[in-house]
């Protein structure tokens, strides 16, 4: 599951990100598979590292059994991961797993990570 939220307003964006957390926290007691993922980079380097970071975390396989949530901040920042993740969006949209993509601000129309979460 891709669900993607964005927005100037990032009081309401925290709070609609909280909301789904603690509903999930209900469904999936250890807690244990909430991974949150900053993929700003500072560096050049950073880049490639996100999404490595991500792909990681979706193949890992869960001691519990439970569905993962992996929070992706600032994904659109990052030219190298949005360019990965649609070459690889096949492995991504049919995922049991919820994928959150979290980006403070307005979003371009013409963005084709964008539109395709859209």
């Amino acid at each position: 599951m891709l669900i993607l939220l964005y927005g100037q307003d990032t009081y309401r964006l925290q709070e609609k990100l909280k909301e789904i957390i603690v509903q999930y926290k209900k469904s999936q007691k250890s807690g244990l598979n909430l991974i949150w993922l900053d993929c700003q980079p500072s560096l050049r380097s950073e880049e490639a590292d996100a999404f490595e970071n991500f792909s990681r975390a979706i193949q890992q396989i869960s001691m519990f059994g439970e569905r993962k949530m992996i929070i992706l901040l600032d994904v659109f920042a990052n030219q190298e991961f949005e360019k990965r993740f649609l070459k690889n969006t096949e492995h991504f949209i049919d995922t049991k797993e919820i994928i959150i993509f979290c980006q403070k601000g307005e979003l371009s129309g013409k963005n084709k990570l964008f539109n395709l979460l859209k």
